[in-house]
């Protein structure tokens, strides 16, 4: 009877030794610093052209430049930082 008790505890100790090896990562502070992007600041200006193209979105009364109504939440704010680029004069410049 403790041979088996012996060998469950054997196999048990050796799975979650197994486990921990696979569950070691790099420690947080470098892999929050390596990963994660930077934050930017938006103007007001781009703050408020956000805002206005997703009041739009969310009333329905935007299209995109087919002339079809935007449905997804992604392609509005893709509309809202191009245009906010075009009029404010900030954002992420267009590669030559």
């Amino acid at each position: 009877m403790q041979n088996i008790y012996l060998s469950l505890f054997l196999v048990h100790f050796i799975v979650t030794k197994k486990r921990e090896r696979k569950r070691k990562k790099a420690p947080s502070s470098t892999r929050l610093t390596k990963s994660m992007p930077k934050k930017t600041k938006n103007t007001a200006c781009v703050r408020a052209k956000v805002a206005t193209v997703m009041r739009e979105f969310h009333e329905g009364t935007l299209h995109s430049g087919s002339g079809k109504v935007v449905t997804s939440q992604k392609q509005a704010a893709a509309i809202a930082y191009s245009e906010a680029r075009q009029k404010c004069k900030v954002g992420k410049k267009k590669k030559k």
